[in-house]
């Protein structure tokens, strides 16, 4: 033991020296919180602090950087997982490329933003997930607790906050004269995000994350994590929406029927929670604007909304009108691009969406899509890896999003793929994952294989 120095400021400077990440890892880690920033800040520079004319900046941003991300970093050989999930990508690519055609024809930004939506960012999450390592996640969701208290606060500025305060306005009004949406006698809120839509996807978003890295988190994490789920409910409260509060509960609820028995206790603890949380907001003014909304609400409008049937014409009817579709970009925010002599009528729901611009081949898309995502939640649920099924409130969230519309909100589309991300890491980690093309499927041998020597 002589020579060695266990001195305090020795010890502390070895257990940082520890804790210090690789230099490749650093790297990843800042791309990883560069993108997140641009898709959580997005809106926030857009009605804050950029005049009309530069808004279209931070609105590709994120694209820009997940590109960049992609050129930059080389995909990575023997991750068997990333390979089987690559092809679905290709098959929307494929599928979606006609309607692209006819859509830059007619609606270029349009078509560029849904085509993105739908492929370059599931790319991104692919390629993203196979370089996050167990402590580049670690920091990753500590920096989503961050933004999601940060977030919280400023969403509960605005819902108490006066219609006229400069923290309440859209990204997309530049004169300041938009009608701002209420609910009861509260301000429906945005936070850093252009519209109430953005700031409901990262409630979710962030609740599925963070539920889903309880079960492994240790320590100090632990409280951490439950710190940042409330923070995610608060945000979903104050923006008055009714689904928020639907789709946490079914995958809170799914979640504890679903996941392992090793990381149900955990998980039952992140869920009471939250759950407690809500409860005493629930008779506070935090909570007002919500059940404003709910008591008005009838109940042909919650299963028209469910089922889609009171959003737009059926899917099947649109393919027959159109096998091959009017073109990507129709439906998207690009109204100024519209063809001012085609009535489209009201369509907000997602098939409908897609039958219209694209026929039938973006329905098979819209199809690979939602198995790429069943692909590797039914990963998610059958492997045993600790740490990758715990991940299964992410996978339900990802399957209810996709179902109900990623391709035409390029913010919720960027956010979820980059929590997905952090999915496929911890499936990519597993030694399941990186066995699973070079280990055979052995079945039990039965009594007539011992007879007949075979297997």
């Amino acid at each position: 033991m002589h020579g060695v120095n266990l001195s305090p400021s020795n010890v502390l400077a070895a257990r940082a020296q520890a804790a210090r990440l690789p230099y490749h890892d650093r790297l990843v880690l800042r791309w990883a919180v560069a993108i997140f920033a641009a898709i959580v800040f997005e809106g926030a520079a857009r009605k804050w602090l950029l005049p009309a004319s530069l808004q279209a900046v931070p609105y590709f941003a994120k694209d820009v950087l997940a590109a960049l991300f992609l050129v930059n970093y080389r995909p990575k050989r023997r991750l068997p997982l990333r390979n089987h999930l690559l092809p679905f990508v290709l098959g929307i690519a494929l599928c979606l490329t006609p309607a692209l055609l006819l859509g830059l024809v007619r609606f270029p930004i349009g078509a560029l933003v849904v085509f993105k939506n739908a492929v370059l960012w599931p790319l991104f999450a692919i390629h993203f997930g196979s370089y996050l390592t167990e402590a580049v996640t670690d920091r990753l969701a500590k920096a989503a607790i961050l933004f999601s208290v940060v977030i919280a606060g400023l969403g509960l500025l605005q819902y108490f906050g006066a219609l006229d305060s400069p923290v309440n306005r859209y990204a997309w009004d530049t004169s300041g004269s938009a009608d701002i949406a209420t609910a009861g006698n509260f301000v429906r809120a945005t936070g850093t995000f252009s519209y109430i839509s953005g700031l409901a996807s990262f409630s979710i978003a962030m609740f599925c994350l963070l539920l889903g890295r309880l079960p492994t988190a240790k320590g100090m994490d632990v409280w951490l994590l439950l710190c940042g789920l409330p923070a995610s409910v608060v945000c979903g409260l104050v923006t008055g929406s009714r689904s928020v509060l639907v789709v946490l509960a079914f995958v809170a609820m799914l979640s504890v029927l679903l996941i392992s028995e090793q990381n149900k206790t955990r998980l039952i603890g992140g869920v009471a929670g939250a759950g407690l949380c809500l409860a005493v907001l629930w008779n506070s003014h935090v909570a007002e604007g919500v059940l404003a909304r709910w008591a008005s609400t009838q109940e042909t409008e919650v299963r028209g909304r469910i089922t889609g049937t009171s959003l737009g014409e059926s899917p099947l009817k649109l393919v027959f009108d159109n096998p091959l579709g009017y073109g990507l970009g129709l439906n998207s925010g690009a109204t100024a691009y519209f063809d001012p002599d085609l009535d489209i009528g009201k369509n907000e729901n997602v098939q409908s969406r897609i039958a219209q611009e694209a026929g039938l081949p973006g329905v098979i898309a819209m199809g690979l899509g939602l198995a790429l995502i069943l692909r590797a939640s039914l990963m998610t649920w059958r492997i045993k890896s600790k740490r990758a099924s715990g991940m299964v409130p992410v996978a339900i969230g990802m399957l209810l999003q996709a179902w109900y519309g990623l391709w035409y909100d390029h913010t919720s589309s960027a956010l979820w793929w980059w929590v997905a991300g952090i999915w496929l890491a911890a499936l990519f980690a597993s030694p399941w994952g990186r066995r699973a093309q070079f280990a055979p499927v052995r079945y039990p041998r039965t009594r007539l294989d011992m007879e007949l020597g075979t297997r």
